[in-house]
């Protein structure tokens, strides 16, 4: 999950410096919130079975 917020950092980077667009940004920020949501849920099913 630090790689997916690392990435969420660099993307604001590159929108700043108008490498990429706010719209492109937006997506795939979008993209990285999702991906980090699946992960947790994961995390929180596999410790709940262990228990």
């Amino acid at each position: 999950m630090q790689e997916l917020e690392e990435t969420q950092y660099w993307l604001e980077l590159l929108q700043g410096c108008s490498l990429i667009s706010k719209e492109e940004s937006t997506v795939l920020r979008e993209e990285c919130d999702e991906l980090i949501a699946i992960f947790v849920s994961m995390v929180q099913k596999t410790k709940s079975k262990q228990r």
